[in-house]
């Protein structure tokens, strides 16, 4: 996933609705997870199940996971930890 620093910020956006993430363990040279949703058009209905990525060796860095404006459900732990999804309201819900 791109870092949220190098993408710019849209107004106008694509609905990104009832999307789930179902991984088992991935190793990645680099761990960076991010869910960079529009300020206008949030991201509803994501899904975590199963999520561990993981570095190739050790002593890499494992970067925090970042969420904007993206609602949804963390089912099973996952790594590293997601805790910045925002949880779904009726309002968000379609």
């Amino acid at each position: 996933m791109a870092s949220p620093k190098n993408c710019s910020n849209q107004m106008s956006a694509v609905v990104i609705n009832g999307i789930s993430y179902i991984l088992r363990v991935h190793m990645m040279l680099e761990v960076h997870m991010s869910f960079a949703c529009s300020d206008s058009t949030p991201c509803i209905n994501l899904t975590l199940a199963q999520v561990e990525l993981q570095p190739v060796t050790r002593g890499h860095i494992v970067a925090i996971p970042f969420c904007w404006n993206a609602h949804g459900s963390v089912l099973t732990q996952t790594i590293p930890p997601v805790y910045c999804l925002m949880e779904e309201t009726n309002a968000t819900k379609e």
